[in-house]
């Protein structure tokens, strides 16, 4: 099987971009995949597991009632314009490499969180012991 062209590829790159986007602005990580809402639960996605990411998100969509179910699919129509557009190989390779970015942004902005509550604490201490008795 001969590689894919420039044309091919620009396409295929561009669906992806318009689906991304359409994620980014509805707060989804894939279609189908809301954000997570504690450190354990974004530690426990594995995106070299594809198939297992898809489970995830049909068990997200069966948790949740139909206005919210609607939102998780939000950018389904894009998905399958990605999809079409790339190779499966593709596909599968930009959606761990997502998920993977995402986690690592999400478990940064977790630990600077908890870093700067724990300076917060550290100064009220600091405050405290210099107030006299």
């Amino acid at each position: 099987m001969a590689p894919p062209s420039r044309e091919v590829r620009n396409k295929c790159w561009q669906a992806r971009d318009i689906y991304y986007a359409c994620l980014d602005l509805n707060h989804l990580w894939l279609d189908g995949m809301e954000q997570p809402k504690s450190k354990e639960e974004c530690l426990d996605i594995d995106p070299s597991q594809y198939d297992r990411l898809a489970a995830i998100q049909n068990s997200a969509e069966k948790r949740v009632g139909k206005a919210e179910a609607k939102k998780l699919r939000a950018c389904a129509e894009l998905r399958k314009q990605f999809e079409g557009q790339c190779l499966p190989s593709w596909t599968q390779h930009f959606s761990m490499l997502r998920v993977k970015e995402l986690q690592v942004d999400y478990l940064k902005r977790s630990i600077e969180e908890e870093d700067r509550k724990r300076q917060q604490g550290d100064s009220d201490f600091w405050e405290k012991v210099k107030q006299p008795k």
